[in-house]
């Protein structure tokens, strides 16, 4: 045995399987599922560098993907929630194989690169990702079928390259063929979806994403309850999704600084209103709360195998609402800080028109104008001044005595400026 592992060089040396099932009374090691001399490969009880390195990408893809599309109808939160499935369940196949089967070796180092390629390729198209117009982003969609159909190449011949190293033995050479040969199917399925977009062609073959990721997920979880051997007992599969979750709190909290940070070029730092301030404090304590009921709780003891199953594939609409709820706080607080910063707006117009007398335009005029310039930041004053909307509505101040008409060109220059600071 020792003399196969060393010679193949194609074996994972740091994974384990075991030769014969454990009874449940019996010890199970952390690390690995049997013995030391008996085992194939050994399971981490931490997630590896690799992996962590790995879940980077996820995230920078996910942050570039939010930044990019803002959520504001339904449409749009039906794009958003389809590019995070996509993104999740292509980041969950990796997870399962590297639980379970992950090694130091050239062909994982290989498979892994091309999987990191596969998330910055994610991140090039993501911007054109709107299943709303098919027929104008199909080369992007077409581009992703692509993606996909690399990921599950690269799976696919991790999972094979596993299955040769351990083919002679009974209990584990079937479960990994399957396995190996159900990445393969998705593998084609992907491909030729990716021949199905056209500009003139198919408009909703992307639906057959959402298919196939859902099948293969649902038929790898099958096979390692089928085959307790290759599941997920003994691995770190409760760490790798506390991780993950981590990293999506942590692309939340991104969003709630930059919405912080946005409303306070809008208001000014000595600006905040107790609204806004409670806005703020209110999203850091719901994330804090979050991070509370999740981690405070985590179990300290191990599932047994349908539970933990389970309890990892509810992580998708878990990871999602709570994306979602973040994003959501973040776009309560910006749109909080657009209000507060037209209410100090229109105050400032309001002074201006009372200390010029509400009846010298050419004073009032003026006022208005050190108003844009203190209340914008000073390319974007010089923009609204120059505006020729601006200048025609206050032009005839300077030349008027009427507090009626003042009042009205006021009002109709707080209604241009309000556009600039959205």
């Amino acid at each position: 045995m020792a003399g196969l592992l060393q010679n193949n060089p194609l074996a994972y040396q740091s994974t384990a399987v075991p030769l014969e099932e454990k009874q449940p009374e019996e010890d199970i090691p952390v690390s690995a599922l049997v013995d030391d001399e008996k085992k194939l490969w050994t399971r981490h009880a931490e997630a590896t560098w690799v992996e962590l390195f790995y879940d980077l990408f996820f995230v920078a893809n996910l942050t570039t993907f939010t930044d990019s599309h803002q959520i504001n109808d339904g449409d749009t939160l039906q794009s958003y929630i389809g590019y995070f499935a996509i993104l999740w369940f292509t980041w969950l196949q990796a997870a399962l194989f590297d639980l379970r089967f992950g090694g130091d070796s050239l062909i994982q180092r290989i498979a892994k690169a091309l999987q990191i390629g596969v998330m910055v390729g994610f991140s090039a198209i993501n911007s054109k990702f709107d299943p709303r117009y098919p027929e104008q982003n199909w080369q992007a969609f077409k581009t992703l079928s692509l993606l996909l159909f690399a990921s599950r190449f690269a799976i696919a011949i991790q999972y094979f390259v596993v299955w040769w190293t351990v083919r002679q033995y009974t209990k584990t050479k079937m479960p990994l063929l399957l396995m190996s040969v159900l990445m393969f199917i998705s593998m084609i399925l992907f491909l030729g979806l990716a021949f199905s977009f056209s500009s003139t062609g198919n408009t909703k073959g992307y639906i057959g994403w959402y298919v196939v990721l859902s099948l293969e997920a649902v038929l790898v979880l099958s096979i390692s309850l089928k085959w307790k051997i290759v599941g997920f007992k003994g691995t770190h599969l409760i760490q790798r999704m506390g991780l993950l979750t981590l990293i999506v709190m942590g692309e939340g909290i991104i969003g709630l600084c930059r919405a912080t940070s946005l409303t306070n070029e809008g208001v000014g730092a000595t600006s905040w209103s107790p609204t806004l301030s409670g806005q703020a404090i209110s999203g850091v304590l719901c994330i804090y709360f979050l991070y509370m009921l999740y981690f405070d709780d985590e179990p300290n003891y191990v599932y047994s195998t349908v539970p933990q199953q389970l309890w990892a594939i509810l992580h998708f609409p878990f990871h999602l609402a709570v994306i979602l709820f973040v994003e959501g706080q973040q776009q309560l607080m910006i749109w909080q800080g657009i209000i507060t910063a037209l209410n100090i707006l229109g105050a400032s117009l309001d002074t201006a028109y009372n200390n010029g007398g509400k009846t010298n335009g050419g004073v009032i005029a003026n006022s208005v104008l050190d108003v844009i310039n203190d209340f914008f930041p000073e390319e974007t004053a010089k923009i609204v001044a120059s505006e020729p909307a601006f200048v025609f509505n206050l032009a005839p101040m300077r030349d008027s005595g009427d507090a009626t008409f003042i009042r009205d060109q006021i009002d109709k220059l707080w209604d241009l400026c309000a556009p600039d600071i959205g």
